[in-house]
């Protein structure tokens, strides 16, 4: 099992712009090395990609640097949210690490959102979840990159004061029809919750809140009738 070590977000956080030069990004480590899952599972992949994770009592924030040697050639296609089109990037959240449901969260490489609930199952997951949350994409002579805040309000998550989170990352490269993860689940497993690599480090948030507001208006109306002259 696989397991990446975050840290807490120094100086400030990052600016959700899919640009990854803020300098909180440079406290964080390169994580890669990943794996094909299809078309030809365990082998390398045809293009390498990374992350970083950062936290702070708010958020989450992952960073994903999707290389490509022919920039060109990526597939960066409109979508409706909840829609994967072209080339995307990915990661999954178990925060109660139950080993159950996780959270996923993905861009495309045209900035389009896709998020959903996971469950073991390969056909198990809910795309009518909605939950807040900012990402961005840009594109360089490298290839992609992809930025993502997650509020913690959006994920549930037990009272310890050092957490321990399920964690996934992966990649689509859509010209290949390639698949590419960090912590391989084999296409024939016996599911993929438990499978998932782990995210450490997280320590101290305060207790987690599920309050969200949003914006109304709040209208009056009267009604009276008029007499006709005689």
């Amino acid at each position: 099992k696989r397991i990446y070590k975050t840290r807490r977000v120094e100086p400030a956080p990052p600016t959700i712009d899919g640009v990854l030069d803020d300098p909180a990004w440079q406290n964080a480590i390169w994580e890669g090395d990943f794996i094909q899952r299809q078309p030809y599972e365990g082998k390398p992949p045809s293009q390498q990609t990374a992350f970083k994770i950062l936290y702070d009592d708010r958020n989450l924030y992952v960073a994903i640097r999707a290389h490509d040697t022919e920039p060109d050639r990526i597939e960066r296609r409109l979508s409706r949210r909840d829609t994967i089109e072209g080339d995307s990037v990915g990661i999954d959240i178990d925060s109660y690490n139950d080993k159950r449901t996780g959270f996923e969260f993905d861009l495309t490489a045209s900035g389009g959102k896709i998020d959903l609930i996971l469950g073991n199952g390969e056909t198990e997951w809910d795309t009518t979840w909605d939950p807040v949350w900012d990402g961005k994409v840009a594109h360089d002579e490298k290839g992609w990159t992809a930025e993502f805040r997650v509020p913690l309000s959006q994920l549930r998550f037990g009272p310890q004061d050092e957490q321990v989170w399920g964690l996934h990352a992966w990649r689509w490269i859509d010209r290949f029809q390639e698949e590419d993860q960090w912590q391989l689940i084999p296409r024939q497993n016996t599911g993929r919750m438990h499978q998932l690599g782990e995210l450490h480090g997280i320590r101290g948030l305060p207790s987690p809140r599920r309050l969200e507001l949003l914006p109304h208006v709040v209208g009056k109306a009267s009604s009276f009738s008029i007499s006709s002259p005689s």
